[in-house]
């Protein structure tokens, strides 16, 4: 099973303390102030001519008003639900736990690769908000609400959660670490020659991206450019493919991460 950029798709709540109590976040949707059901909020987003006048507002209600989101939390949170302090907001994903018990059932041997961003559980009780979802394109500094259904939202991997779920429903942790985990663990020795086909592939794919071709092409002629002297802000073709490679040779600190589960 190769599940790359699956865990981050799945659904996750927002948890924050309200003098000190635990609370999940929810969203309420408006149009000219007027409440939006979720049949018209679907209408609302579908019309260009209505979707960029719909305004969104976070709420919280207490967390020991969803039942089961609690038990979750109480099962897998229970170091954040005992701080006494207040920290930034948690996202937690529970489909998680659903998903791997679900993938277990299928199969009675299995080796299974859940390639995400992500880190461990210090991580996301520390890190700040704006580092562990993102929306739009790289570097873009996009909201999630700055333009829902369109924008490309990504959810950083509780990859603490996976492998406490992986071994409850019956997988072996078999190895975890950054994507380079799997180019050690397989043998794969990258020489010169083979690093620059790499590159020439993911150039490729990204001179493609330019001309106006694939389904990543808006954010890819919006994040790089040939020469960083002409716009700072964004990355050449080039640096970002060798810095891809570095990553996978675990010369370079990389946030895209691999657990490797095994039946």
């Amino acid at each position: 099973i190769v599940a790359n950029e699956v865990l981050d798709c799945l659904p996750h709540h927002k948890l924050v303390r309200v003098d000190g109590v635990p609370a999940v976040v929810h969203v309420a949707a408006t149009l000219a102030r007027q409440p939006l059901s979720r049949a018209d909020l679907a209408a609302a987003m579908a019309s260009d001519a209505t979707r960029r006048r719909v305004r969104f507002a976070q709420h919280t209600a207490a967390l020991a008003r969803i039942p089961a989101l609690a038990a979750f939390m109480r099962d897998h949170y229970g170091e954040w639900l005992r701080a006494k302090t207040p920290g930034p907001p948690l996202f937690v994903a529970p489909r998680i736990a659903t998903l791997l018990a679900s993938a277990a059932r299928c199969y009675t041997h299995a080796d299974a690769l859940w390639i995400d961003y992500g880190g461990l559980r210090p991580f996301h009780l520390r890190a700040a908000e704006t580092r562990k979802a993102f929306a739009g394109p790289p570097r873009s500094g996009h909201g999630i609400f700055d333009d829902p259904g369109r924008d490309d939202i990504t959810f950083m991997v509780d990859f603490s959660l996976a492998a406490t779920a992986a071994r409850a429903a019956g997988w072996r942790v078999a190895a975890y670490g950054p994507q380079g985990e799997l180019a050690g663990r397989s043998g794969v020795r990258l020489d010169a020659f083979a690093v620059e086909r790499i590159l020439q592939q993911r150039a490729l794919g990204w001179m493609l991206a330019l001309a106006g071709v694939g389904p990543e092409r808006g954010w890819r002629r919006g994040a790089v450019t040939w020469s960083t002297a002409a716009d700072p802000q964004k990355v050449s073709v080039r640096r970002y493919v060798q810095n891809s490679v570095r990553e996978f040779q675990r010369r370079r600190h990389a946030t895209f991460q691999i657990l490797i589960t095994r039946r």
